[in-house]
């Protein structure tokens, strides 16, 4: 998780309420699990004491340099982000950009970059059980992560200064076109 973590952000609920259902994970143990948090905000505290008493491998790095961004998404399995109010989701970019697949609540700009099942999964906003679906597909399904990772890189090429250029030139051909 990349994030800012104020009061909209969902993640420590959703986790807490996800972890704690174990019918949800069956036959894993939750201390299988790490989860990174890197990131800062009022929400902090109250996110790593939620989560702090379901598994010991809770990492929050707090606030980090955007040139460590890459290293942390590309040693991750997948990236989650709960936020429901993001225009872009730039942690979403970034994700593909590493080649991993995102969790993210079907709603705010993020359903734009995530064509659901193909480079990441999305889930019902608020929704615990949702959220945990989507969480158990990804944790127990490596082939299924790795696929989803691949799409995932494939998709953010379409966000290359390249195709922007292109596009911007395409829009200013059709324009003068219509005045010669």
């Amino acid at each position: 998780f990349l994030n800012f973590l104020g009061a909209c952000q969902m993640l420590g609920q959703l986790v807490q309420h996800g972890l704690q259902n174990a019918a949800f994970f069956p036959g894993r143990h939750i201390d299988s699990l790490a989860i990174i948090i890197a990131g800062d905000g009022p929400m902090r505290n109250k996110i790593s004491n939620r989560l702090t008493k379901l598994t010991k491998n809770v990492y929050l790095l707090g606030r980090v340099p955007p040139e460590n961004i890459p290293n942390i998404l590309k040693n991750s399995d997948f990236h989650v982000t709960a936020s429901e109010k993001e225009t872009r989701g730039l942690t979403v970019l970034e994700a593909f950009a590493a080649g991993i697949p995102v969790v993210a609540p079907q709603a705010g700009g993020v359903v734009e970059n995530i064509q659901d099942g193909l480079n990441g999964l999305l889930f019902i906003p608020r929704n615990q059980e949702s959220f945990c679906e989507k969480l158990k597909l990804l944790i127990e399904d490596s082939n299924l992560r790795i696929q989803m990772g691949i799409n995932a890189k494939e998709s953010i090429a379409k966000y290359s200064w390249d195709n922007a250029v292109a596009n911007l030139l395409k829009i200013w051909q059709e324009q003068i076109s219509g005045y010669v």
